[in-house]
C-alpha cells in the first residue's frame, strides 16, 4: 500500500473517530433535553455551516478535532451550571463521546477479524551466510508466490540443490529472484 492511500486512510479513520465522539456528546444532550447550540466537525475557522432547528452544523477549516456546543453547559453569570443539571445528567454527556469510540472500536475490530487479511509470506530475518542472502532476499520482502510457509517449505524442501526462481515484492517493486534452496537438518 502505498504512502499517500495510507495517510489517506489515517485521516479518514481519525474523522470517523472524531465524528463519533463529538456524536456521543450530541446524541446525550438531545435525549436529555440539552439545548446543543453547535456540531462541529474540525477546529475553526469556519469553511461552511447550515442551521437546521436549534443546532447549527459546521465544517471547519482544520481537520483534526470537532466540538458540540452545548448550550446549556455554557457558563452563565445568573446560574452556575451544576445548578441547572445535576452531575448524573453532565456525566453521562461527557462520558457518551468515549462510549461512542469504544464501540467504533469493537465494530472495526470487528470487521478486521471478520474480512481478515490475505494470507502473504513474508522474510521476517535473513541468514548473512544462506543462500537467501546470497540471492538478494531481504526483510521485509513478500513472496508472490506462495500465500502459505508451509507452501514455501514443502518447495525448499522438494528442490535441494536446486536452482530455482522466486517472485519477490520488495516494497512494491517487483523483483524475480534466483537460488538454489540448501536443507539442512536444524
Amino acid at each position: 500500500m502505498s504512502f499517500l492511500l495510507t495517510a489517506i486512510l489515517v485521516v479518514f479513520f481519525f474523522a470517523i473517530l472524531i465524528l463519533g465522539h463529538e456524536f456521543g456528546h450530541f446524541f446525550a444532550a438531545r435525549l436529555l433535553k440539552m439545548g446543543v447550540q453547535e456540531f462541529g466537525f474540525g477546529l475553526p475557522p469556519k469553511i461552511a455551516g447550515r442551521k437546521i432547528g436549534e443546532t447549527e452544523y459546521s465544517l471547519n477549516a482544520i481537520p483534526f478535532g470537532g466540538f458540540v456546543r452545548i448550550e446549556d453547559l455554557e457558563p452563565k453569570e445568573d446560574i452556575p451550571v451544576k445548578e441547572r443539571f445535576p452531575i448524573w445528567k453532565r456525566m453521562i454527556v461527557f462520558s457518551s463521546g468515549v462510549a461512542v469510540n469504544f464501540i467504533i472500536g469493537w465494530i472495526a475490530f470487528s470487521l478486521i477479524y471478520a474480512i481478515g487479511a490475505s494470507p502473504a509470506v513474508y522474510v521476517s530475518g535473513i541468514d548473512p551466510e544462506s543462500s537467501a542472502a546470497s540471492a538478494g532476499i531481504k526483510a521485509g520482502d513478500r513472496f508472490t508466490d506462495f500465500n502459505k510457509i508451509d507452501d514455501l517449505v514443502e518447495f525448499i524442501k522438494n528442490h535441494p540443490g536446486e536452482e530455482v526462481s522466486w517472485n519477490i515484492d520488495r516494497y512494491g517493486e517487483k523483483i524475480a529472484v534466483i537460488a538454489e534452496p540448501r536443507t539442512t537438518d536444524e
